[in-house]
């Protein structure tokens, strides 16, 4: 994989969603998936289950009338999905996007919050006895991958098949763009998680654990591996979307809040 230069600070708001269409873009491949990328707005429409519907960029011409803009484009959505979660990156346009949105009959939501590290500067998490991380490297052992995510992330089996094949699909060569890992405990594996460097950072996703293996610091150990693979592969920032558990874990690995997007949620009536 070859990285291109490196984000700076200032455009970490505006890198940090085209990273996420990056990812979601991996899963547009699929059949029942599908990545909107049009001059004035991105989306991404899934049929079923993961990775979900999301807008990613919204840019409507100043110019023309943005309701009757959306208006379309929630037709279109209405022809594909029965919910869209839309959130407001800074730099959108026009300005007041959440007071059309709201006009428009869109709930408000709540976004998660997106971190940031400079990984010049990250704290390395503590060495665990016994702990290595590998690289998936061929489809038996994605295979061990989508096990322990399903697991980790307290999912049917089926809703991570969504993942296999996106990533199956990417390959395992070094210009790959997604790059999962698994974290083993001896010869168990205890932990997963993807790197996805695209637009500038490093985006760390899909870190579990399955409940079995939790608390010894097995997810906090595969972040830190990727932040540091990112580090290696020439990014100075990484990214991710936590939850509001995992905030705290990541902060202590150099993670802070770079954003939390309001966002709006659409639903077919």
């Amino acid at each position: 994989m070859t990285a291109p230069a490196s984000v700076a600070p200032p455009d970490l708001d505006r890198a940090i969603p085209a990273n996420f269409t990056a990812y979601l873009r991996l899963f547009a491949r699929l059949p029942g998936m599908e990545l909107h990328e049009e001059p004035d707005i991105t989306w991404f429409a899934c049929s079923h289950g993961a990775p979900g519907n999301h807008v990613t960029r919204t840019a409507l011409d100043p110019a023309a009338d943005p309701n009757a803009r959306l208006r379309q484009v929630l037709a279109e959505m209405r022809a594909q999905v029965a919910r869209m979660d839309w959130p407001i990156y800074p730099g959108d346009a026009p300005p007041d996007l959440d007071a059309h949105l709201a006009a428009l009959g869109l709930e408000e939501g709540h976004g998660g919050p997106w971190m940031v590290a400079d990984l010049t500067m990250a704290t390395p998490a503590p060495p665990l006895p016994g702990f290595s991380v590998r690289r998936v490297m061929d489809a038996d052992e994605l295979g061990v991958w989508r096990r322990v995510s399903a697991e980790g992330f307290e999912m049917p089996f089926d809703a991570i098949q969504p993942y296999y094949d996106a990533y199956l699909q990417e390959g395992f060569g070094a210009d790959a763009v997604s790059v999962p890992y698994l974290g083993y405990h001896g010869d168990e594996p205890v932990t997963s998680g993807t790197l996805l460097c695209a637009a500038g950072l490093a985006g760390v996703y899909d870190v579990s654990t399955p409940p079995r293996a939790r608390r010894r610091g097995y997810g906090s150990a595969i972040t830190a591996h990727m932040m540091a693979e990112g580090r290696a592969r020439g990014y100075r920032y990484a990214c991710l979307l936590a939850s509001s558990e995992g905030e705290r874990i990541y902060r202590k690995l150099g993670f802070v809040l770079q954003l939390r997007p309001p966002e709006y949620i659409w639903r077919s009536s």
